[in-house]
Order: structure tokens, then C-alpha cells, then sequence
């Protein structure tokens, strides 16, 4: 199995942040990102080394207000998504932050589908 260096998987990520909108990856020695350190801890057991990763495009201050998605934006990432746990954070932080109807949809009936 290939092992990647801290520099590559940081090449690597790059599509990872556009593709999940976020601005921090964990990454494990074996080329996985995961968007929450414990799923990737768990990945890596005792094998592989977990790096933290930021996202070099985006150097905004965490206190800052992120424009939210627009409803086609969020349908576009949403329909793309197979991974259950990315949709519940995509779903709490629509709530927590704008909580607009419309959006909450979209994102209930991803997971709907992928649940049927």
C-alpha cells in the first residue's frame, strides 16, 4: 500500500475542499480525507498517521460569516454525495445557521433517497 507524505496529501486535497465546501480535511497516510478527526482516527487504527489539513484558499477568519449556498448550488453538491454523515453536517449546519426551508429539503431528500 502507497503512503503519502503530509506534502502530498496536501496537493492532493485540494478538489477535496472545493467538492465538500470545507476549509479543514484530516487525511490519513493512505490517501483517505475525512471531514471529522475520529472518523479519521478510526480509519487509521495504529497503522496510519492522521495529518490535519487547511485549506490554502481559504484564510478568512473562522469568526466570519460564510455566505450560505445558493438552493441550485446546495442541490448541485448535495447530488453528488453518498456519504451519509457529510449530509447530517450539511443538514445541522443549515439549521443552525439560516435554517431555511427550502434548503433543509433539498438536503432531508438526499438522504431519504440514499436511505431507501
Amino acid at each position: 500500500m502507497k503512503r503519502y507524505s503530509k506534502e502530498e496529501l496536501s496537493s492532493m486535497a485540494g478538489e477535496h475542499f472545493i467538492r465538500l465546501g470545507v476549509s479543514k480535511l484530516y487525511a490519513t497516510t493512505d490517501g483517505q480525507f475525512f471531514i471529522l478527526e475520529n472518523r479519521a482516527q478510526l480509519h487509521a487504527g495504529s497503522s496510519l498517521t492522521v495529518y490535519k489539513l487547511e485549506d490554502p484558499g481559504n484564510q478568512a477568519p473562522a469568526s466570519e460569516d460564510k455566505k450560505p449556498l445558493t438552493l441550485k448550488e446546495l442541490s448541485i453538491r448535495v447530488a453528488d454525495l453518498l456519504d451519509m454523515e457529510q449530509l447530517q453536517i450539511l443538514l445541522h449546519e443549515e439549521v443552525a445557521g439560516t435554517n431555511r426551508s427550502g434548503a433543509v429539503k433539498i438536503i432531508e431528500d438526499r438522504i431519504a433517497k440514499l436511505t431507501k
